[in-house]
């Protein structure tokens, strides 16, 4: 399996626009080499690509997973082109041309699962390949986590940076400044849902559905011996309402069929695996959601919050990091929880003291993109 992953066939290329008259191609590569740059934010998620020329015109697009060690090189590499593609017909100077008729200037590539040492060289070519770049001289080929830092680079007063990243997993990551780049140099967490994530969207949905189940069960218990069921906790209850919402059969009889066996996937309509876990990752906006009215909700943000604010005091203690001179970027989907996000802040200061700046990113790829086009002009 491992293999058949790796290998990546023409049909990965297939769907992007050939090429018709060299002396068209030419035109549009002059036309073009030196004023665009493009990111690309290919995240277990979404993949996002961000398209800026010079004048300052930006166009994005959005597309689906792109983890490339769960969705393979081809898919990955189909996904990533057909973003870029999306993202050149929504911008002015390039609408209309296929990506095999642009060169771009700069493209960095921030990949989830770029991580694997098996995995990059395949990676790097394919890429390379693609964008017709090579690597490091106009190619940038990344962990998509290390978009993040690029937020900072005009802030030369920070020396080191610690990007914390809670969405569907959880993962910290510590950087020292060189130049205008950051570069890694620890990390913490990031080990999965399997063994850790500890905060995340899937850990705190999994203990919100718990709950929720926990209830279910006694509402079963309850009826088979002809006794009305006790009324549902706030958390419990606003858990299986998300669920009827999404799956309208659903009831407190087969809410974790439900969960373990979406109709979806019973239909062979989707990957059974990606749906659970984003299901599942659902029910955290509904635990954060209940914290003000329900002490089970609390109780599990504040954990989660506390668990991730270690991932940062690892770094912090174990680095000898200075956080009068460092940064803290925050980013993934949770952290645009308010309440969650203060939390978390709340915990790190306890553990390791008062950072020097803090920053939250939501788009690394438009922070991308503005790096690379920043570091071209300077």
């Amino acid at each position: 399996m491992a293999d058949k992953r790796l290998g990546r066939s023409d049909e990965a290329f297939s769907h992007v626009p050939e090429e018709h008259g060299r002396s068209n191609e030419v035109t549009v590569q002059a036309k073009y080499l030196e004023r665009l740059v493009l990111c690309v934010d290919a995240g277990g998620t979404s993949c996002r690509a961000a398209l800026l020329s010079a004048n300052g015109e930006i166009a994005s697009s959005i597309g689906g997973p792109c983890n490339v060690t769960t969705s393979g090189l081809d898919v990955t590499l189909v996904t990533i082109s057909k973003v870029v593609q999306d993202a050149i017909n929504n911008h002015q100077e390039t609408r209309g041309q296929p990506l095999r008729k642009i060169t771009f200037s700069q493209v960095w590539v921030g990949l989830a699962g770029y991580d694997r040492p098996s995995l990059k060289p395949h990676i790097d070519a394919a890429l390379s390949e693609l964008f017709r770049l090579p690597l490091n001289k106009g190619l940038k080929v990344s962990s998509d986590i290390d978009l993040l830092p690029a937020a900072l680079s005009s802030r030369q007063n920070i020396t080191s940076a610690i990007v914390l990243v809670v969405g569907t997993g959880a993962i910290a990551m510590s950087y020292k400044r060189d130049g205008n780049e950051f570069q890694r140099i620890g990390r913490a967490g990031g080990w999965g849902r399997l063994f850790g994530d500890d905060g995340s969207g899937y850990a705190t949905g999994r203990e919100g559905i718990r709950k929720a189940l926990r209830h279910c069960d006694l509402h079963c218990l309850k009826r088979a011996i002809g006794a009305t069921p006790p009324p549902f906790p706030p958390l419990a209850k606003a858990i299986l309402e998300h669920f009827q919402a999404l799956y309208p059969d659903c009831n407190a009889e087969n809410l974790l069929g439900t969960l373990l066996v979406p109709k979806p996937v019973l239909h062979g309509q989707d990957d059974g695996d990606l749906l659970r876990t984003k299901d599942i990752a659902s029910a955290a906006s509904v635990v954060i959601s209940m914290v003000t009215k329900d002490l089970e909700a609390k109780q599990i943000m504040e954990s989660g919050a506390d668990s991730v604010a270690e991932l940062v005091k690892i770094l912090v203690k174990e680095q000898s990091i200075d956080v009068a001179r460092c940064a803290l970027v925050l980013g993934g989907g949770l952290m645009k929880a308010s309440v969650y996000k203060e939390s978390v802040l709340s915990h790190i200061e306890t553990y390791s003291g008062e950072f020097s700046y803090i920053a939250s990113v939501d788009q690394p790829v438009i922070a991308g993109v503005r790096h690379l086009l920043d570091c071209k002009q300077n």
